[in-house]
């Protein structure tokens, strides 16, 4: 495909996401000349668009500070976003799209220690992640591994192929390299059985999130409440310890369709402060919250985030723990998590210090969890 054809998706995709404010991905999903490409040139746009999003606060500070104050006030935004795309094949890691910008100017070669989070953020950023220095230049900024959740992680690397491989740090889960094609996941959960004889189970899931479900410690004969489930990756991975009861509690109906069915297992749809069953031995609090550490799969979620929704993730949020603990039993276990490295959302005062997990120190996306034992 001719690069100026390329140019051309690449800037219609920056337009239609900078009028809508749609997430990026959805957007690409419904791109119907991106569909008309190879696999090959698919994923070079994507890569490109990815990487453009993740780094587009440097990017754009770079290019306004190398040009005069007249030839910015002369440069259109679809200029703009060329000579953007032109310097973000620069960096590291990106030197293979080089030819598909062959002819756009660039102002300058990549400097990482001005990648950076939006100013309002970096004012909320928890103080676990380190000097301002160390968390601009991190791997948030970069695509991260492929996760894997499974209930017989050891058998799945067996019909895996060499495709992925065990985590250490956490009994669960399973990284590969690269996303795996959703056909490789059919055929490994198509007939085939766990040492103890069970349907074998393979699904994506982050290896944050479970490294949170272990931090609930669910045994045989437990009571759990899974009090925001979502989209059910968390429950997925709760059913499989074998509780007593699970209950999957979210108000969105839609939402709680991906949780797990089965012997023991209720979906319940309801607004979480309003939920009355009490006597869990343990539940999670998956809290709405910002987003801000899924940077690496969202790679436009910092500049779709406002300061201002902050007050009401911070407000819900204290909310439903103080509930939750209602609704524990005596020497029960709530483990409180997000998926955000902002401050306010994790250092609650009715929590105990917590964990806060990276793409740096722990492989992982942005998550936090405390215990409340």
């Amino acid at each position: 495909m001719k690069a100026q054809e390329i140019h051309s998706i690449l800037l219609e995709a920056l337009a239609a996401w900078r009028a809508s404010n749609t997430p990026i991905r959805q957007l690409l999903s419904k791109n119907m000349a991106l569909k008309k490409l190879y696999a090959k040139d698919r994923r070079r746009v994507r890569d490109l668009i990815f990487g453009y999003m993740r780094n587009q606060i440097w990017l754009e500070d770079l290019v306004k500070e190398s040009l005069s104050a007249r030839q910015n006030a002369r440069l259109s935004r679809r200029k703009r976003d060329l000579l953007e795309l032109r310097t973000l094949v620069t960096k590291p890691g990106f030197e293979e799209h080089q030819e598909l910008l062959d002819g756009v100017p660039s102002v300058a070669d990549y400097n990482p220690s001005q990648a950076a989070w939006p100013k309002w953020m970096r004012r909320h950023l928890s103080s676990k992640l380190g000097p301002e220095s160390r968390v601009a230049s991190s791997k948030f900024f970069e695509e991260g591994p492929a996760f894997f959740a499974s209930n017989d992680p050891q058998h799945a690397c067996n019909f895996m192929g060499g495709h992925v491989s065990p985590v250490d740090i956490c009994t669960s889960a399973l990284r590969a390299e690269k996303r795996l094609r959703k056909e490789v996941l059919e055929q490994v959960n198509k007939g085939h059985q766990t040492q103890n004889g069970r349907a074998l189970d393979v699904w994506p899931m982050d290896l944050g999130s479970q490294i949170i479900v272990s931090a609930l410690r669910v045994e045989q004969g437990h009571r759990v409440l899974d009090m925001c489930a979502g989209g059910g990756g968390k429950s997925r991975l709760i059913a499989h310890q074998s509780p007593r009861e699970l209950v999957c509690l979210d108000i969105n109906e839609h939402r709680l369709r991906a949780c797990p069915k089965g012997k023991g297992i209720r979906h319940v749809v309801a607004d979480a402060l309003e939920f009355r069953d009490t006597g869990f031995d343990r539940i999670l609090v998956d809290a709405p919250c910002t987003g801000s550490g899924t940077l690496r799969r969202q790679p436009d979620i910092h500049l779709r985030l406002r300061e201002d929704s902050v007050p009401h993730y911070t407000a819900l949020q204290s909310k439903l723990i103080q509930h939750a603990k209602s609704l524990l039993a005596p020497g029960g276990r709530l483990v409180y998590a997000t998926c955000s490295v902002l401050s306010a959302e994790n250092e609650h005062d009715s929590l105990p210090e917590g964990r806060l997990m990276t793409p740096d120190n722990d492989d992982s996306d942005g998550f936090y969890y405390s215990v409340i034992n």
